[in-house]
């Protein structure tokens, strides 16, 4: 997985983009983005 695949898994103010990407699973189980921005 590379950035243009993900842009927005890589945005400027989260340097832990790859995490969020990996969490994308488990974002959309949990059911919302709340879970990823309290996460970070």
């Amino acid at each position: 997985v590379s950035v243009s695949d993900k842009p927005r898994a890589y945005s400027p103010v989260n340097p832990f983009g790859v995490v969020v990407e990996g969490l994308d699973v488990l974002r959309r189980v949990r059911g919302g983005e709340r879970v990823v921005v309290e996460g970070v």
